[in-house]
């Protein structure tokens, strides 16, 4: 009995090593830093984001070694920290990445018609990660972001929305 229970000890201890959260470009979502960021990849330019306390870095994407990536934005926190990963690819890209990211990740939800848009809503914890492939486009999108930062924006463009709405309201 005590030879079962230790056994199942280590057969369980490497899963919990073996977690980590998405990586996307080699940059751990929620956990990497602007520095970290810096040592991987030139920054093209950056920007402070529309949600307060973010910022936008565009990276230099020639040494990522990914194929068909044509974009790569960062956004990090105000504390440095890495929240969001924006990737931008070829279309033709999406069969092969959707593949990838559905085996190691929980799909949440997909909209894969053999015409029109696709999307696709995948999660590992507190990340979510968003495919978005428009139908008419020739790029696709990979999203990689952190619970918090897409509650925060969600929030932000709802209030933009409700804006907008009353200032058409007072016009009318």
């Amino acid at each position: 009995m005590l030879n079962k229970f230790i056994i199942a000890i280590f057969l369980f201890i490497p899963c919990v090593f073996a977690y980590a959260a998405p990586s996307p470009l080699g940059l751990e979502i929620g956990k990497a830093t602007l520095l970290d960021m810096k040592d991987k990849y030139k920054i093209i330019s950056s920007k402070e984001n529309a949600t307060k306390n973010y910022y936008n870095h565009y990276l230099n994407i020639n040494n990522a070694n990914i194929k068909g990536l044509t974009k790569a934005l960062v956004i990090t926190n105000d504390k440095d920290i890495v929240e969001v990963v924006a990737l931008t690819f070829h279309n033709s890209k999406f069969d092969e990445i959707y593949s990838t990211l559905a085996k190691k990740y929980s799909v949440q939800a997909a909209q894969i018609p053999f015409v029109g848009n696709k999307l696709v809503e995948l999660k590992s914890d507190d990340i979510l990660i968003s495919i978005i492939a428009p139908h008419m486009s020739f790029d696709m999108n990979v999203y990689y972001s952190t619970k918090n930062f897409d509650d925060l924006s969600s929030a932000r463009i709802k209030q933009e929305e409700q804006s907008e709405s009353r200032k058409t309201e007072s016009m009318l």
